[in-house]
């Protein structure tokens, strides 16, 4: 029997049971074609900022528990017919942790427990080229964003530049860290399912 609530590295972990992708057999989350593009602002009203001040005065008030709200999984196949974990709800909320694990990790040298995790059915390799392979490349002071980056792309990389300048802001990187990924930080999972001829959620 699969857990209902996963710390932020449990919902990514594939290597143990511990691991929602591994109690369910997989490896990767699927963000499916239907899904609007990631639109998380940040600005500072936006989502991003947002997410990150609520994460930030939970760590400093030492809360043992702050939850980032549902998201909602389906068992499917992807494209090539591999088995993955459809994300129905909560695909900016995930996709925007995937950001902030990759900028943590690389600031403090960590293995990134994220990386390779999300697939965006209509978005090809961007993502994961972005945020888990060359974010370096998008954090430089100065940089540019190309006239043809489409409207995900440059929320995407808006977001990790957010991120980044928010996380280099923290004095104490090594516990908020541990703070987010760990037990404090959890997600709730919803699953949807078939009975019968109609789909549900438990």
């Amino acid at each position: 029997m699969a857990d209902l609530i996963y710390s932020v590295r449990n919902i990514f972990n594939d290597k143990n049971q511990d691991g929602c992708l591994a109690q369910h057999g997989v490896s990767k989350y699927l963000i499916p074609s239907y899904q609007r593009g990631y639109k998380w602002a940040s600005d500072d009203g936006g989502a991003v900022t947002i997410l990150l001040n609520d994460l930030k005065k939970a760590f400093d008030l030492k809360k043992k528990e702050y939850y980032l709200q549902y998201i909602t999984v389906k068992e499917t196949k992807d494209e090539t017919d591999v088995s993955v974990l459809e994300l129905i709800d909560g695909q900016q909320r995930l996709t925007t942790l995937s950001i902030l694990i990759a900028v943590l990790t690389r600031v403090l040298e960590k293995e990134d427990f994220a990386n390779n995790k999300l697939n965006y059915a209509v978005r090809g390799d961007f993502f994961q080229e972005a945020i888990h392979s060359n974010l370096e490349d998008y954090l430089v002071d100065g940089w540019k964003e190309p006239a043809d980056f489409t409207q995900d792309k440059h929320y995407i990389i808006s977001a990790a530049r957010r991120i980044n300048k928010y996380v280099n802001g923290i004095d104490k990187k090594e516990d908020f860290f541990v703070f987010v990924s760990e037990k404090n930080c959890c997600f709730i999972l919803t699953y949807f399912i078939k009975r019968g001829k109609i789909y549900m959620c438990i």
